[in-house]
């Protein structure tokens, strides 16, 4: 008997220990899983965090381009519209003086349209008389177009 039953102790006092020690293993490992979810869950919100950062970043940086794109185009509008108000303008002024002289050159041009000019003028007479006198030369013929001055006494 007591050689069993002190063996019987033994044994549950050496159960009981390692049933104590797998039960703390249980709780490191519980301890140490539970320390890496944190951290993980901290590496997730930082980053989130830095991602968030850095979208604002670039999210601030293209509103600025897009910023000055558009006050840069807002000039181009600006001069764009005031051209397009000086050309309205000058399109006006041209209307204006094509009515205000529309009639006087109607009648200009019908009055120098019916007139008719039908004397020849001196520098073609002269040029006539010069090609005529080559021809008196040869035919012996003359054409007098021009009138011939009369040398004083």
């Amino acid at each position: 008997g007591i050689n069993a039953e002190y063996m019987g102790l033994l044994i549950q006092d050496k159960m009981a220990d390692h049933v104590k020690k797998l039960v703390a293993a249980e709780d490191d490992a519980k301890k140490i899983v539970e320390r890496a979810l944190e951290e993980r869950s901290k590496r997730m919100v930082n980053a989130r965090f830095n991602a968030n950062v850095e979208v604002q970043g670039r999210k601030e940086k293209l509103e600025l381009q897009y910023q000055e794109f558009v006050e840069k185009e807002k000039g181009n509008v600006a001069e764009l519209e005031r051209i397009e108000r000086e050309t309205e303008k000058e399109m006006k002024e041209i209307e204006a003086q094509y009515e205000e002289n529309r009639e006087g050159v109607i009648k200009l041009l019908l009055e120098n349209i019916m007139k008719v000019d039908l004397e020849i003028p001196d520098v073609v007479k002269e040029e006539f008389e010069k090609m005529a006198s080559q021809c008196d030369y040869k035919f012996g013929t003359s054409f007098p177009l021009t009138k011939k001055k009369k040398k004083k006494k």
